[in-house]
């Protein structure tokens, strides 16, 4: 289901804490709030899917897209060491991988029929196996 905010998927039972709202700010519907609120959807969502899962996140904005795209680039890494260390030390695996192509756009004809997915970016993650 793609009903969060930017198209995050939704965990029944999960409880989103925006940014804003960890650092006391009170405007509701800031873009700030907004974007507090898909880290914590996309944190909670690594966090219940199981291996072999999939998340679909559509972005409607560049810096939605942004945030989706750094998030999951450390986890489809996995490894955190230095790019000088010849040899990995951490022994992180990576979490997720890419399915498909690094972003998908609509396509002419949808656009035509919905301006509005102009900008709609989607991105497809797939969870691997943790050790």
């Amino acid at each position: 289901r793609l009903d969060g905010p930017s198209g995050c998927a939704a965990i029944s039972g999960a409880t989103a804490v925006s940014a804003a709202e960890l650092l006391g700010v009170t405007k509701v519907g800031t873009s700030f709030s907004l974007l507090g609120q898909l880290q914590a959807g996309l944190t909670g969502v690594e966090a219940e899917l199981k291996p072999g899962g999939r998340l679909a996140v559509v972005a409607y904005h560049s810096l939605e897209d942004r945030l989706v795209k750094q998030h999951f680039a450390v986890l489809v890494r996995g490894c955190i060491c230095p790019p000088r260390m010849p040899v990995c030390t951490c022994g992180r695996k990576p979490s997720f991988k890419r399915v498909g192509p690094k972003l998908q756009r609509a396509s002419e004809a949808e656009v035509e029929q919905n301006t509005r997915a102009r900008s709609a970016i989607l991105r497809i993650y797939e969870r691997t196996e943790v050790s």
